[in-house]
């Protein structure tokens, strides 16, 4: 999903490299970029040899685009593609986007679509990190601090498992045993399917680590299934405490950009 951003610090779309010679413009920015190592929705080229993500096509791809400032490259619940990306980046490959941004994707324990007979969905919520971020920071100081409830207890608390993608890959081969609906699918995906984190435990444990993190990420809400929660019910003061702690929205609803400006 692309959106335009005013950048404080500009960087100059004429020839590669991109250099910062003026001050505050437009760019264009693409913060929703989805890798061959998605869990989810995947339909990327895979390699005739082991059925593994095929990169070639994919780095190609975005090194035909053109006038793009920056990307944010998103994965669910990790950030492997955002590191294969950085392997690329330093063999000299993807010279033509200046800046190239962390975007992890989560399911947050909210559900919305249930008027009408629509399905039922969870709210994505996505932290973008800035490129200053080391990438093994995200994953011990960030992720490894975030849990999910795996199983209920109603004597006592509910059973957390922390965010990684082994325990994300155990807990889809559980419920694939369960469910025969998830048949055909891969653990991980199904783990990811089915997670949830809060999205109040997020902002907790970027907050904790202020060390790392203060100043250096954004807290964007999808605005998809968020528009699905009416403002004249129920769901008016979810809807709106969502929309306070976040930093942006993903939307291409033209009455939203008005309604947020």
């Amino acid at each position: 999903m692309s959106t335009t951003s005013s950048v404080l610090e500009a960087v100059e779309q004429t020839t590669p490299p991109l250099s910062v010679r003026r001050g505050s413009t437009w760019a264009k920015w693409d913060m929703h970029v989805h890798t061959p190592c998605s869990a989810l929705n995947n339909q990327f080229p895979k390699l005739a040899t082991n059925g593994g993500p095929d990169w070639e096509p994919y780095i190609s791809a975005l090194e035909k685009l053109q006038g793009y400032a920056a990307i944010a490259v998103a994965d669910y619940f990790e950030i492997e593609g955002y590191k294969k990306i950085l392997g690329f980046r330093a063999q000299g490959r993807l010279q033509n986007i200046a800046l190239i941004l962390p975007n992890i994707e989560f399911r947050i324990d909210k559900f919305v679509g249930t008027q009408g007979g629509a399905k039922q969905r969870r709210i994505n919520l996505h932290v973008i990190f800035s490129d200053h971020v080391r990438p093994e920071d995200i994953d011990e100081h960030f992720l490894r601090n975030l849990t999910f409830t795996c199983e209920g207890n109603p004597q006592g608390q509910d059973e957390p498992w922390r965010i990684s993608r082994a325990q994300l890959t155990q807990l889809g081969e559980r419920l694939m045993k369960e469910q025969e609906e998830f048949a055909g699918l891969q653990p991980f995906a199904v783990g990811c399917i089915n997670a949830a984190v809060s999205a109040q435990q997020v902002k907790s444990v970027l907050e904790n680590h202020g060390s790392l993190f203060k100043g250096k990420y954004l807290i964007v809400l999808a605005e998809d299934s968020l528009s699905d929660m009416k403002w004249g019910g129920q769901d008016h003061q979810t809807r709106r405490v969502l929309l306070q702690g976040a930093d942006a929205i993903f939307s291409a609803n033209a009455k939203t950009r008005a309604w947020a400006l």
